[in-house]
Formats: C-alpha cells, structure tokens, sequence
C-alpha cells in the first residue's frame, strides 16, 4: 500500500523476512505501491499484480462489493492484532487543544452527528491508546528490519 502501512508494508516485509527473503523488493523482481488498501487488493484480482497486502477491514468489505475477491484471491497469511488507525499531534501543541481534541474524538460515538461522520469512514469510534497497544508493531518492525527512531519515508 505504502510505506506508512502495517498491514500494506510492515507485516508483508516482516512475513517476508521470516521467510529467509532479506530483499523482498528483489525477490519479487518488480514491486510498487497502490496508495490505498482497497487498491492494493484490487491490482491482484485485476491481474496487475501478482501479490499484495491490505488491511483485514477493507478486505472483508471489498468482498461484500465484489464477489470475485473470495472467489479468485487466496489469503496467504494474516497478521496479529493491531490498532486499526492512529491520530498523534505534536509534542508542543497546546495542552488545552490536546485535552479538547481527545475529548472530542473519544466522545464522538456518543451523538448522532458523531456517529454520522464516524460511519462515513468506517469507523465505530476512537479509543485511547498507548505504545502497549502497538507492541505487535513494534515486533513486527524489528523482525523487517526497520528502526521506527529513525524511519523517514516518502510515499511515491
């Protein structure tokens, strides 16, 4: 999907390294990425690539869109558990806007404009997190190799 993914780039390059294959990109001989999830299942069912990886959600939804996705795509593997999405800010935003945006967002399920915006994108609600929650990520970096301090990256 892209390189700020856990389920279209961090999983696959980990699944891939366990496998024996330091050099996934070289293995595959040509590989690229889709930008989006949903595209990234589609380019395989559509023959434009022979593998790709994306998130269970949009999978599943994909396969009430489209009946082919069960029928011609076979799932080679799944990751553990993982948030589905995050929301970080800046260290040195304001406190106060910090407080009020997580209140904001954590209470949103809780009315119907809320519930509304919150269905238009999939979601059910927000919930608060911390780096115990992403400590299957963390796993799954370290077994791809990479050093989340330091991992720049640019979408292409």
């Amino acid at each position: 999907v892209e390189r700020a993914t856990t389920a279209g780039y961090l999983f696959p390059l980990s699944y891939f390294r366990k496998k024996g294959i330091s050099d996934p990109h070289a293995y595959l001989g040509e590989s690229f990425f889709t930008g989006s999830h949903d595209a990234a299942v589609l380019a395989v069912l559509n023959g434009e690539a022979d593998i790709g990886a994306a998130k269970n959600t949009i999978y599943d939804k994909l396969t009430q869109e489209e009946p082919r996705v069960t029928s011609e795509l076979i799932i080679l593997a799944t990751s553990g558990v993982v948030p589905q999405n995050g929301l970080a800010v800046r260290r040195d935003l304001d406190p106060e806007l910090k407080k009020a945006l997580k209140r904001t967002l954590i209470d949103m399920n809780q009315d119907e404009q809320g519930t509304a915006i919150l269905r238009k994108f999939g979601a059910r609600g927000f919930v608060e997190t911390s780096d115990r929650d992403y400590a299957y990520v963390f796993v799954l970096a370290k077994q791809g190799g990479i050093n989340l301090e330091h991992y720049r990256y640019k979408n292409r």
